[in-house]
């Protein structure tokens, strides 16, 4: 979600340094403009049930500095030209040297549209899920019609007034889904713009099968993003 991730280099014992991915809520650092590295940065390594920091680390050219709880318990000294903490940076610029999230607004937007619209056709679907019926030519003089019993009723029965006539039963037309889905998959087709996703990702069905040829140059938006990355 954020733009921008670290991995931990660390001694692990053997020749072969240990490195763990850190998210970028939990480390930060100064960075290099013209490398792309950091100066100095942060990183919490460890948390507890509760989330407080257990465990962090203070990274410079010269050393990597180790905390438990607060408390300094290990310096490892740096044989890199940088500190051991290296940024992976997703689409950065002059304006944002830590780059930009892959959620964007506009993306978290069309989510909150997306559900709106899910919501509203769910709220439609219970109220027409007992259609709506009407009486007409009904006697003045008739008894009233307990409504819930008629709704949910399979039998009614009408009989004719003093004048011979007999009442007429209708119902109204349900309201159709199609609107809904419709603006859905319009919403689907701006998410998929926005994100480089495909329509096929958002198992949306909008033409007949495709061919495998077909599916590759789908995908091959989301193929260049992750490879410019």
């Amino acid at each position: 979600i954020s733009s921008c991730c670290f991995i931990v280099v660390s001694p692990s014992g053997g020749e072969i340094p240990r490195l763990q991915v850190v998210d970028g809520g939990n480390a930060t650092g100064i960075i290099d403009e013209f490398t792309g590295l950091l100066q100095e940065g942060y990183a919490v390594l460890e948390r507890d049930e509760l989330k407080q920091v257990t465990r962090d680390a203070y990274f410079t050219v010269d050393e990597t500095i180790y905390y438990d709880h607060g408390a300094e318990i290990q310096r490892v000294s740096n044989p890199a030209p940088y500190p051991l903490l290296a940024p992976v940076i997703y689409r950065p610029d002059a304006m944002r040297p830590f780059g930009h999230s892959r959620i964007s607004r506009k993306a978290m937007e069309l989510s909150d549209m997306a559900a709106r619209t899910l919501k509203r056709a769910e709220i439609s679907a219970e109220y027409y899920s007992i259609p709506q019926k009407y009486v007409t030519g009904l006697s003045e003089d008739a008894e009233p019609m307990d409504k819930w019993r008629a709704t949910a009723s399979s039998m009614l029965t009408f009989t004719k007034d003093d004048e011979g006539e007999k009442p007429v039963l209708g119902q109204f037309n349900q309201a159709s889904p199609t609107p809904y889905n419709e603006q859905l998959t319009m919403l689907a087709g701006e998410f998929c713009r926005e994100t480089g996703l495909a329509m096929s990702d958002m198992i949306i069905n909008t033409a007949n099968p495709t061919s495998s040829d077909a599916i590759k140059a789908e995908h091959e938006v989301m193929r260049l993003t992750a490879r410019k990355a």
